[in-house]
């Protein structure tokens, strides 16, 4: 995932004890959180929401949504299914004076963070042991 090797090896230590928590799971709408505490949030905890068209990642640190722009037939489907989608894209302007050489090492975690989850969610379920990671219960 990331060129600098030290990003992969602080998510691993900072995650290390981290469980999953399936807050809400209804198709494509989920909410998953990752802590070293069942209880609450910890240090490094992670949460990801997800949507469709878009993938939230939330935690200790900056939140960063990721989205793409639906095609013809994908909004058809949802609004076959779902209802219509309110479009809330934003710009930004005055950026001549950024200097955006790197990515912040946030994001970069926050990168092996969505891969992990989605991993660790999908070995989950993928085995049937959905009911162990409800709020009340614990999954590692």
């Amino acid at each position: 995932m990331s060129a600098d090797p030290e990003i992969a090896a602080r998510f691993a230590r900072d995650t290390a004890r981290h469980q999953l928590t399936v807050l809400h799971a209804d198709g494509l709408y989920r909410h998953l959180r990752f802590a070293s505490r069942v209880t609450g949030y910890s240090e490094y905890w992670f949460g990801l929401i997800t949507m469709p068209y878009a993938l939230v990642f939330k935690g200790d640190g900056e939140a960063f949504v990721f989205t793409i722009d639906a095609t013809r037939d994908m909004e058809a489907a949802e609004e076959e299914h779902v209802g219509s989608v309110l479009d809330l894209t934003f710009t930004f302007s005055d950026t001549w004076e950024w200097q955006l050489r790197d990515y912040d090492w946030w994001f970069l975690w926050a990168c092996h963070a969505i891969v992990a989850g989605i991993a660790r969610y999908d070995r989950l379920t993928g085995y049937g042991l959905g009911p162990l990671a409800a709020p009340n219960a614990v999954a590692s």
